[in-house]
């Protein structure tokens, strides 16, 4: 793997201290990444999940994505998981069935944006999904 990639999964590492990170290399100079345990927000069910991205070789003038996310991932309020969320998908290198997180950054600057940033965004994304709506009974 590269030193920005290497760069760019200690500075995930350090942006998440709290998690347990794996990462294999790609055999093409980036790695596959995954962040355990992650809050998703009360919008979704189960609330955690696993986030898996691919750090690209071309990095960091290649942005992140996609993301992926636990196979099992729900809708709190029990409606379809629509777009930019894609079900039925693989994490690339771990090979974990996943739904596939759709969010690419149109404009990515490599001066500016990081891998542990992105993976920020999809996080902040997620948690500002609407919540269920609960009726009282």
């Amino acid at each position: 793997m590269t030193p920005h990639v290497a760069q760019a999964i200690a500075e995930v590492a350090r942006a998440f201290p709290d998690q347990q990170i794996s990462h294999l290399d790609d055999g093409q100079g980036g790695a596959f990444v995954i962040v355990e345990d992650l809050d998703l927000g009360p919008a979704f069910s189960p609330p955690t999940s696993w986030v898996g991205f691919a750090i690209a070789g071309l990095y960091p003038r290649a942005d992140v994505y996609p993301h992926f996310v636990r196979p099992d991932l729900a809708r709190a309020d029990r409606l379809d998981l629509m777009t930019p969320l894609n079900p039925g998908h693989t994490m690339p290198g771990f090979n974990r069935p996943a739904v596939m997180v759709s969010r690419r950054s149109n404009r990515w600057n490599p001066a500016h944006d990081t891998a542990a940033l992105k993976l920020h965004r999809v996080l902040m994304w997620f948690n500002d999904q609407d919540p269920p709506v609960r009726i009282a009974a």
